[in-house]
């Protein structure tokens, strides 16, 4: 199977490339300048797409993975209920539903239609990760929510009418979150970013023709399905397997199996083998599933040379069995699906590290453990998530960057300095990277990190979930495994051990410990230079034991 030859100056279709990306990024930075909650202000937890008429993407920005490649799926989950040509200029799309193409409930896309003198010719879509949309917790983090609904409000693929059906759209959902201005503050920001790609697309149009940016929209996803192509050609035909675990339930670890088969430029990538869904907020929709394979492929094969669009995905079948952990029958919950989905990346990579040694790098912490405070005063009700998050595994000739967020999120830390400027009931005391905790190897992985959080006040409510927190991620090549994470209360000089998915209530002056886990190595210690070992000991990143232990 070949990619589809589009006829196309290749210098226009660059410049118009570049265009259309540079509206998406435009349009992202807009979203994030005008949110109102810091975890799209400040952790960025938020992405922008352009879409054509078949809902498929053409340009994106270099956001968060785990949103981009299924704003996709999310719109496919919305024709199936609206008609393409029954949309018209002043209606808008939107939904949050995990069992038709969404995330989790928390992630809410927004679909905006795009005419050109009377006729459709694509969207702008927007999907941002909202502080609360309702559920049995703040932040709609409920650790024993058991189905979908006690998770939060279901938006049911709508098509509202901007004047009035917003309106009425926006009083039923203010009535069902915990800071209804800064969700609706934050929804209506990713309006302002959709009308804005239009106005930027228009402005394209006007200068190059609807006909030349049509077909350059064509002619974009060709040539990334083309290389693509290419690069899975390169790879010998065959059936590559692995295996990656997870903390899972209270009884035992879960197993996430794959095989990746390559015939020619195809891929297959199969999930048959993988544990059953569970009666816990970590199953993993298709749609993050997906997400997480186009993902790992497009890092292992393409990187950034190649345009990030829905032709990096045509070479790509993906099998997941219903009823699995990666594709769960609804009512299951799915709040904590990022971590799965996690594992369905590291489980890629793994399988493909037999044939792509130079292109694998070891699995990183590769985890969010999620820290919520809640706490309620004469002013209502305050609620602040970090989606706090380890660092990189090492690859054939680096070590892993410490700190910089995970492949599928590609998220920020949030700033110490914002989270005490907008909340009042605790400060954060330590920020610090920990000694001899990186994986070992001839190249290290990234090393863990500890924040700490005085709590300032009585009544805060701590609400969490998290993995590896009993696994750790694994070198590769005879590198070392990084070390788990963890949660730690220290009250009254007495240290209690909290589990990573949980609730519990807080007092004045406690401090929760959040351990953040490290990277994997990657190959034999033995090896690492001198130099590299001197520079860790004279930084204080190791001690002189695991230079005279390991490193000999």
């Amino acid at each position: 199977m070949t990619a589809r030859e589009v006829k196309i100056d290749p210098i226009t279709l660059n410049i118009v490339g570049k265009t259309l990306t540079s509206i998406t990024q435009e349009m992202n930075i807009n979203l994030v300048k005008t949110a109102y909650s810091s975890i799209i202000r400040e952790v960025r937890d938020a992405s922008s797409a352009l879409l054509d008429t078949n809902g498929e993407i053409v340009a994106q920005a270099e956001a968060i993975p785990i949103h981009l490649n299924s704003i996709s799926s999310a719109f496919r989950g919305c024709l199936e209920k609206h008609g393409i040509h029954d949309i018209r200029p002043d209606e808008i799309l939107v939904t949050n539903d995990p069992y038709h193409g969404g995330q989790h409930l928390c992630d809410i896309f927004l679909y905006t239609p795009i005419f050109y003198q009377g006729k459709l010719i694509g969207f702008t879509s927007t999907v941002g990760h909202h502080l609360d949309v309702g559920g049995g917790g703040a932040s709609s983090l409920n650790p024993d929510a058991v189905d979908i609904y006690s998770e939060g409000f279901i938006i049911p693929r709508l098509k509202l009418k901007e004047e009035p059906d917003w309106n009425l759209f926006s009083e039923i959902l203010s009535s069902n979150v915990r800071v209804p201005h800064k969700t609706m503050g934050d929804l209506k920001a990713q309006l302002v970013a959709n009308k804005l790609g239009r106005i930027r697309l228009m402005e394209l149009i006007k200068k190059y023709g609807l006909r030349t940016v049509l077909t350059c929209m064509e002619g974009l996803k060709s040539y990334s399905e083309q290389r693509t192509r290419k690069e899975i050609a390169q790879i010998p035909d065959g059936t590559y397997s692995a295996e990656v675990i997870m903390d899972g339930n209270r009884k035992r670890p879960l197993r996430i199996k794959v095989m990746v088969e390559i015939t020619g430029s195809d891929m297959v990538v199969d999930f048959s083998g993988t544990d059953r869904q569970v009666n816990e907020i970590i199953n993993s929709p298709l749609a993050a599933t997906k997400a997480a394979v186009y993902t790992a492929v497009k890092c292992l094969l393409t990187g950034a040379s190649v345009p990030a669009n829905e032709g990096c995905n045509k070479p790509i079948r993906i099998v997941v069995p219903k009823g699995s952990l990666l594709n769960p029958s609804a009512p299951a919950p799915v709040r904590a699906r990022v971590n799965t989905a996690h594992r369905a990346f590291n489980a890629v990579t793994r399988a493909m590290s037999v044939v792509l040694a130079k292109r694998v790098i070891a699995s990183g912490f590769d985890s969010t453990l999620l820290v919520t405070f809640s706490h309620e005063s004469e002013e209502g009700i305050s609620i602040f998530t970090e989606p706090v998050r380890g660092g990189y595994g090492a690859s054939y000739r680096n070590d892993g960057a410490n700190q910089c967020g995970t492949p599928l999120d590609n998220c920020a830390n949030t700033p110490v300095e914002a989270a005490e400027q907008d909340y009042d009931f605790f400060r954060i005391t330590k920020y610090e990277l920990v000694k001899d905790s990186a994986g070992t190897g001839k190249y290290c992985g990234s090393q863990g990190v500890t924040r700490e959080f005085e709590i300032l006040k009585n009544d805060v409510t701590f609400v969490s979930f998290g993995d590896r927190c009993q696994t750790s991620a694994f070198g590769i090549f005879g590198g070392g495994d990084g070390i788990s994470g963890c949660l730690k209360l220290i009250r009254g000089g007495k240290t209690i051990r909290l589990p990573c998915r949980g609730h519990f209530e807080l007092r004045k002056n406690d401090i929760l410990q959040v351990m953040i886990g490290s990277g994997g190595g990657y190959g034999n210690p033995k090896q690492r230079s001198k130099e590299k070992t001197q520079r860790d000991l004279s930084e204080g990143r190791i001690s002189e034991r695991m230079v005279k232990n390991i490193y000999g």
